[in-house]
C-alpha cells in the first residue's frame, strides 16, 4: 500500500471516513447497476458480509478507544454519509448507519463521563507548582474544548446568511461530504 511504503500512519477516524465513503459509493453504484440491468435491488445479496465485517471491526476498536474527539468525528462522518446516502435515495444503508450510531454515542458518553470523573477527582496540590504560565492541564482542557467546538460546528453549520460570499472561508481540518 502507498501509505505503508511512505511510512505514513493515519488516525482511525480518517480511515473510518474513507471506508464509509467507499461503502456508500459502492452501494450507490451497485444499486444503480442492479436497477438498470436486473430491475431489482441486490443489496441484501451483496453487502451483508461487508457490513458485518465493518460492524465487528468497529466494535473491536471501540472497546479500547478513549479518544472523545475521534468518537465525535466518527459520529460526524456517519451523519454526513447518512445524509449523502439519503440524497442519493439509497435507503438500504439506514439500518447500518443506525447500528453504527448506536455504537458510537454510548461509547462517547462513557468516555466523556470518564474525563469528567478524572477532572472532578483530581487533587490540585499533586499537579505541580504554581507557575506564571498556564498549567499544562488547563492548556490541554482548552485545546479539547476548542476541538469539540470545531467538530460541533462541522456537524451543525451556522444558519445561512443573505450574503453571497462565504461567512466562514476557512477549510475544516477533515472534509466530509
Amino acid at each position: 500500500h502507498v501509505a505503508a511504503l511512505q511510512k505514513e500512519q493515519y488516525p482511525y477516524e480518517r480511515l473510518f471516513q474513507s471506508v464509509i465513503g467507499h461503502l456508500v459509493d459502492a452501494v450507490t453504484n451497485e444499486h444503480v447497476f442492479c436497477r438498470q440491468f436486473f430491475q431489482r435491488d441486490a443489496f441484501a445479496q451483496l453487502f451483508p458480509s461487508t457490513l458485518s465485517l465493518l460492524t465487528e471491526q468497529l466494535e473491536n476498536y471501540l472497546f479500547s478507544c478513549y479518544d472523545a474527539l475521534c468518537l465525535l468525528l466518527m459520529v460526524s462522518v456517519t451523519h454526513s454519509y447518512r445524509r449523502l446516502a439519503r440524497q442519493r435515495k439509497i435507503h438500504s444503508l439506514d439500518s447500518f448507519f443506525d447500528k453504527i450510531t448506536h455504537m458510537l454515542w454510548p461509547r462517547l458518553k462513557t468516555v466523556i463521563e470518564g474525563h469528567l470523573r478524572s477532572i472532578q477527582t483530581t487533587d490540585a496540590s499533586k499537579l505541580g507548582s504554581v507557575d506564571l504560565h498556564a498549567h499544562y492541564i488547563s492548556r490541554r482542557f482548552g485545546e479539547f474544548c476548542c476541538s469539540l467546538l470545531l467538530i460541533l460546528h462541522m456537524i451543525r453549520p451556522p444558519p445561512r446568511s443573505t450574503q453571497r460570499t462565504p461567512t466562514h472561508p476557512a477549510k475544516p481540518f477533515m472534509t466530509t461530504p
